[in-house]
């Protein structure tokens, strides 16, 4: 489970942590509809983020749309 809550303006850890062999064989669940109060924000890699939002393709290997 993945929470993130900070105010950080750069991701915490990069999208293929979670797309790797290893990332990919554990069950996870990432928390990062809260928002924040300031555009330039950015806790979760863009590239994972629009992996996981893209329904028409798989963005990055090892994340799958049903």
């Amino acid at each position: 489970m993945i929470f993130c809550t900070t105010p950080s303006t750069t991701a915490l850890f990069p999208s293929e942590w979670l797309a790797s062999e290893f990332g990919r064989s554990k069950h996870r669940f990432v928390s990062a509809a809260i928002g924040s109060y300031d555009s330039e924000m950015q806790e979760i890699d863009p590239c994972l983020l629009c992996a996981i939002t893209d329904s028409t393709a798989d963005s990055l290997p090892g994340f799958s749309h049903p």
